[in-house]
């Protein structure tokens, strides 16, 4: 197809017929104007996860990860793609929309800043399990004022 910008605005062409885009014969233009549909997809769409895009556009997901590779300007797209997503997600899990539990267990997958705490979280978890704690206790010194204290209930 000569103009790769109609077939990846519809991938579904009415015709039926569908084209598989291998990721060795896609070009960087192509792959940028896809960066540009990712984009205007976010702000249209009210997508609740990043797979709906290339799912939509009938890109097999290894395929799509390795134009993520290949593509600097696609794969921020899909950076930016996948913080609105996760904003989304939490947004309607605080309003009550979606079940906050399931949100929350997938939240990390959306937001960078999650993912860090946890992963420090779960760092510091590990290292106060490999922790010993000694305690030691001194012996009572020996003076006056310990000897004239007598235990209670000792009548």
């Amino acid at each position: 197809m000569s103009d790769f910008r109609e077939f990846w605005r519809n991938p579904n062409r009415k015709d039926g017929v569908f084209t598989f885009r291998s990721s060795a014969y896609t070009t960087i233009a192509e792959l940028e104007y896809i960066a540009e549909l990712l984009m205007e997809w976010i702000d249209k769409e009210d997508a609740l996860t990043a797979e709906e895009f290339y799912l939509s556009k009938n890109i097999y997901p290894g395929v799509f990860h390795q134009w993520l590779k290949r593509c600097p300007i696609l794969n921020e797209a899909w950076e930016i793609c996948v913080e609105r997503i996760g904003e989304r997600r939490e947004r309607k899990a605080l309003k009550g929309e979606l079940n906050a539990s399931l949100v929350l267990a997938t939240h990390a997958l959306y937001n960078k800043k999650y993912r860090a705490w946890k992963r420090e979280e779960r760092k510091h978890a590990e290292e106060g399990s490999k922790q010993t704690i000694v305690v030691v206790r001194d012996k009572m010194p020996e003076t006056p004022e310990v000897d004239c204290v007598k235990p209670e209930g000792n009548d």
